[in-house]
């Protein structure tokens, strides 16, 4: 027993656990927002080197050392954070790989840094100091677990095309993660400078970065109790299997794959994260049986009126390579109607939707929504102007709740920087939003499931979330892209009278569908497209006898139902 609790008396160990817990949740910032980096070494050696020359070089207090040296990791993660991250998987862990070597040798060949000698002299900080400076982090990565921010940042690895859907701006999102994990490192570079009182540029190489990653790795990635739990394996380990001396390193190496292999996910796994945190939540609530309920809130100017144009569509093309997916579309929605877009597979409706939503540029063409050129703006900021919509293969955040499902959609209408930061701040703001979270689930009928993990709803529950995350943006203009898909006649009968009530209180709903029986039973105007063109428009009755809709298209079914 003395010798398993020998390591924690020891103040090396003491402070380099301290240290690599300021690593591991630096890194875990970065990794949360479903980036790879291996180049966080390179920040922590401009912490250490920042905080040295100031405090050896001008001669100021640790404490301003700290600060100058965190501030210049945190910059230099925006600054290499702004280009790098928009790369992803592999090609990002290569251009964080080649920044550890970029950083390394700038410190070999500075002579005002020491070159490869590096910078000794440093005055030494104690024990307290860095575990003030954990606990302080830790609490407000406790609180900040809870937060929007932390929840945009999970939405961003989850499903980045929903993450853009609901006004989510995925850059600002992941460089703010990096340059925070950039800044931790910062912290933990210079604590680590002057407790050892000596460094030299060779401390922060490759070596150093794939120890920080296996902190997250090794521990679980679902909370930041993972990394704690890995920086505190990674740290003690070693030194227990010390008594194996030369087969120490080979004994840890075999460890750590029969980890990986067995527990890919880490020791503290996502899903016994999500199921705490929705006994947790379950909890909370059965204390406050009687929370109140708001309805669904909907954009709409004051002065809008029901029948005017609200989005036109002028000579829109797309084409990939040689194949023309739209062809000079031109469509017009009206204010307080459900549009229509059908066609056979293949027509160019989706590819319609995404030039719409800026999910892909359109190569001619404008599509205008009021005023707002939508056609000039990215994903996220047409959602931020009242445009949502759906995806035709499902877009929910499969290991979010429903209730997270939903507050993610609240994004762009949430002050959710100062939420996430100075709660005291939005405590009216936040009690809001969960009271319209309550009526929106209500509306869509999923009142009671709140908990629930959406990732293991049915298809047709699966469909109507992402309508009520859709709708907790206050949208002005709902594009539904194939909602019914999956769904029986009475599921979709259910669909189809809650959007008639969305239309009844003011939302303009653009529809692609398949199911003949509901689009014509709830549509108030059909386009129909063909190999990118549109080929008919009207009312349905009139659509369901056109003869180049019923050859293309309908076939038999322009005899099924009518209004």
């Amino acid at each position: 027993m003395e010798e398993l609790l020998a390591p924690f008396r020891s103040p090396d160990i003491q402070v380099t656990l301290g240290i690599n817990l300021l690593l591991a949740w630096g890194f875990y910032l970065t990794v949360v927002t479903g980036q790879l980096s291996l180049g966080h070494s390179a920040f922590m050696a401009i912490g250490a080197y920042g905080a040295s020359i100031l405090t050896i070089k001008y001669g100021l207090p640790l404490s301003v050392g700290l600060a100058g040296g965190t501030l210049a990791a945190c910059i230099a993660g925006i600054v290499v954070g702004l280009p790098v991250l928009r790369l992803s998987g592999m090609y990002l862990a290569i251009a964080t790989l080649a920044l550890v070597y970029i950083v390394t040798l700038i410190l070999e060949n500075w002579d005002f840094a020491g070159g490869r000698l590096g910078i000794s002299g440093m005055q030494g900080t104690s024990i307290w100091l860095v575990w003030t400076l954990v606990f302080v982090v830790g609490a407000f990565l406790s609180f900040f677990e809870r937060s929007r921010l932390m929840l945009a940042m999970r939405s961003a690895r989850e499903n980045g095309d929903a993450a853009r859907a609901i006004g989510m701006n995925l850059t600002a999102i992941r460089v703010s993660g990096f340059a925070a994990g950039a800044a931790l490192c910062g912290l933990g570079g210079g604590l680590w400078a002057h407790y050892i009182i000596f460094i030299d540029p060779y401390q922060f190489g490759l070596i150093k970065s794939f120890d920080i990653v296996l902190f997250v790795v090794m521990g679980g990635m679902g909370s930041f109790w993972g990394p704690v739990l890995g920086a505190g394996v990674m740290t003690i380990l070693p030194v227990w299997v010390r008594v194996l001396k030369d087969w120490r390193e080979v004994a840890f190496g075999i460890l750590l794959i029969v980890m990986m292999g067995f527990r890919p996910q880490g020791i503290i796994s996502p899903e016994w994260i999500a199921a705490r945190r929705r006994k947790r939540a379950a909890k909370k609530a059965g204390k406050a049986p009687d929370a109140s309920v708001l309805p669904v809130k909907l954009r709409r100017a004051a002065d809008a009126v029901d029948g005017e144009v609200l989005l036109e569509v002028q000579m829109l093309s797309k084409a990939f390579g040689g194949v023309r997916a739209l062809a000079d579309v031109s469509v017009q929605a009206r204010r307080g109607e459900i549009l229509g877009v059908i066609g056979p597979n293949g027509a160019g409706k989706s590819t319609f939707f995404n030039c719409l939503t800026g999910f892909i540029p359109p190569d001619s063409g404008a599509a205008l929504f009021g005023k707002t050129a939508l056609h000039t703006l990215p994903a996220h900021a047409i959602a931020r102007c009242g445009v949502r919509r759906t995806f035709q293969q499902g877009g929910v955040f499969g290991s979010f709740s429903v209730r997270n499902n939903v507050r993610a959609g609240q994004h762009a209408t949430m002050p959710v920087y100062r939420s996430s930061l100075l709660p005291f701040l939005a405590r009216k703001e936040e009690q809001e939003g969960e009271a319209r979270i309550r009526g929106i689930l209500e509306e869509v009928g999923l009142a009671g499931k709140e908990l629930v993990t959406a990732g293991s709803l049915s298809y047709g529950d699966q469909r109507r979330l992402e309508i009520a995350r859709a709708l907790a943006g206050n949208p002005e203009l709902l594009l539904l892209d194939e909602p019914a898909a999956g769904m029986n006649q009475t599921e979709a009968n259910g669909l189809a009278d809650l959007l008639r009530r969305l239309r009844d209180r003011g939302l303009t709903i653009v529809l692609i569908e398949h199911n003949m029986s509901m689009v014509m039973s709830l549509c108030d105007r059909i386009y129909v497209l063909d190999h990118g063109e549109i080929i008919a428009e009207g009312a349905p009755s009139d659509v369901a006898k056109n003869p180049a809709v019923i050859e293309a298209y309908l076939g038999d079914e322009a005899t099924g139902p009518t209004p």
